[in-house]
């Protein structure tokens, strides 16, 4: 019988080390950012799908600016926020993103401040009690507006579908894979799915990158299959604001 999803995610988990890699060596966690969806086709479609144009966007968790530099001039005001001082560094000027160092925990901004809130790749890194916890936040500083059918918070993350999620064992074709938790948990509802593809400069930066974050299973394979791109397909969600009445 097929290994149950839960127990191939947890297995991946034994060797994968996103946090560490994002905590402890930006630069290398940046050749993975600059690497994944290089033509921010997801980044595109969310700025399209979530109508940001014009808005007052929050984005948390911004990293080295991956989302950011493709979609905050489109805001009429954009703020990011990212608790990794190393990580901002490493972004550099994000203008006109006002990137400031500040946890989705405890969000510095008043109630209703904005009307979109955007992340990439940010909640599932997160244990459930503190996806409860930046939850909570986002709809605090969320203005309540029930007419605007784009108000609420969207996300970008890994599909259960492509190459990449082949490579770390975690394809779950007809389930929802990684996002089952946000999608029957936090409330989200998957809106598009983006192919795209993961791209690096060469197979040793590849092998360098993926190694790295995705553990020593990955390193062996891509030693014995050389790659420089990977298709990776990205699903867009969306969770309304639920404050709005």
């Amino acid at each position: 019988m097929a290994q149950s999803f839960s127990l191939r995610i947890q297995e991946a988990r034994k060797f994968e080390r996103w946090m560490c890699v994002y905590r402890e060596q930006p630069g290398l966690f940046r050749l993975f950012e600059k690497a994944e969806d290089p033509e921010g086709l997801a980044a595109q479609r969310l700025a399209h799908l979530a109508e940001l144009e014009g808005k007052r966007v929050l984005e948390i968790g911004c990293g080295t600016g991956w989302l950011t530099r493709r979609v905050a001039s489109l805001a009429a005001h954009y703020k990011a926020v990212e608790p990794s001082a190393f990580m901002l560094a490493e972004a550099g000027d994000l203008h006109p993103a006002h990137a400031l160092r500040a946890s989705g925990q405890e969000l510095p901004f008043a109630d209703g401040s904005f009307d979109r809130i955007v992340m990439s790749w940010v909640l599932l890194d997160l244990r459930p009690s503190v996806r409860a916890l930046v939850l909570e936040e986002c709809l605090r500083v969320l203005k309540p507006n029930s007419a605007d059918r784009g108000a609420g918070i969207w996300l970008i993350e890994n599909a259960a579908t492509g190459e990449f999620q082949a490579l770390r064992g975690l394809l779950d074709p007809g389930g929802h894979g990684e996002l089952a938790p946000l999608i029957e948990e936090f409330g989200f509802s998957p809106v598009e799915m983006v192919a795209t593809q993961i791209r690096f400069q060469g197979e040793r930066e590849a092998a360098q990158v993926l190694g790295a974050i995705l553990g020593s299973r990955v390193a062996d394979h891509l030693q014995r299959q050389p790659r420089v791109d990977l298709g990776m397909d990205l699903s867009i969600l969306f969770r309304p604001n639920a404050s709005g009445g």
